[in-house]
């Protein structure tokens, strides 16, 4: 199963430390593309697990006795390396600030020492730890910074889906990780995929609405229906639901001195005629799309 991603004799070993492994697949039972292993450690595990008297003291002291530990990261080398490893690192950090763990060590096993790991925790505010001997990490998680990754989604298509245009976004998403570890430096850098949070909204709405959260043959639709706010899933279809788009429109005074939300212009198909100027004899017919209020427009022949 993990082949090609974490050895065998790896996996061994973490099961005699009784870490976890969290795998990253291609779908619900595809291909694995990554693993990371952790363990959320309480105070009475420290040092069974850390081994260490110093190590264990020094978390006591600064934050009670307990701790997330990261005990190894495999992803293949490839152009999505980095990317797959920051989606392993975000859902256990998730994890663990949603039990309230206050801080995360990077203890590697041996054998599971590698220089991308390190790069990729130091963009997450990762420093090293006051302890002699060892080369742990360590990040404080009681006041993270969140960054959303989201840009993509306000980048019109189709230069969203360019390469050039990715990598771009990439490249500066980094650098921006980078700038943001010296804001608080050894405080968390929490960057939150906007495809992640997409998924886990589809996984809630189609829980709440008692339907699959995957497409199935035949169709079939739950009793509820999902409407989208704003930028909120734009372009996005729930599945086994039915999804409609509240358009809204922020309409102004005369004086521009206040404004309200209000419901998007209807949108009527109109018929109109038009008589050209030049050589063409006869009127001219065509379709327009017509965005007036209720009270009509008062220029086509509809309103």
């Amino acid at each position: 199963m993990l082949e090609g991603i974490c050895p065998a004799a790896m996996v061994e070993k973490l099961w005699q430390c009784g870490d976890s492994l969290l795998l990253l697949r291609h779908g619900m039972q595809g291909q694995v593309l990554g693993a990371v292993s952790y363990r959320q450690l309480e105070s009475r595990e420290l040092y069974d697990r850390l081994g260490s008297l110093e190590l264990s003291g020094y978390v006591r002291q600064k934050t009670g006795g307990r701790a997330l530990l990261i005990s190894g990261l495999w992803v293949p080398d490839g152009s999505q390396q980095r990317e797959l490893g920051q989606l392993l690192l975000t859902e256990v950090f998730t994890m663990a600030l949603g039990r309230e763990y206050p801080c995360a060590l990077y203890d590697p096993l041996p054998g599971a020492e590698h220089s991308y790991v390190l790069n990729l925790l130091r963009r997450q505010g990762f420093v090293p730890a006051p302890v002699s001997g060892r080369p742990v990490l360590e990040v404080d998680m009681r006041c993270p910074i969140v960054l959303s990754h989201n840009v993509d989604t306000s980048i019109k298509a189709p230069l969203a889906s360019m390469p050039r245009v990715t990598a771009a976004v990439s490249v500066a998403h980094r650098r921006l990780q980078e700038a943001l570890t010296e804001l608080q430096p050894g405080s968390l850098v929490l960057s939150l995929s906007a495809g992640i949070i997409y998924h886990r909204l589809l996984q809630r709405i189609t829980a709440r609405n008692g339907v699959p959260a995957e497409p199935v043959t035949p169709r079939r639709q739950g009793p509820d229906i999902c409407v989208p706010y704003g930028k909120l899933l734009r372009g996005v279809a729930v599945p086994n639901t039915v999804t409609k788009t509240l358009r809204t429109d922020k309409v102004y005074e005369a004086d521009l001195s206040d404004y309200a939300i209000e419901a998007y212009r209807s949108i009527r198909r109109c018929r109109i005629r038009c008589e050209p100027s030049g050589p063409l004899t006869g009127p001219l017919s065509w379709w327009m799309i017509c965005s007036t209020t209720e009270s009509g427009c008062g220029v086509c022949r509809r309103c």
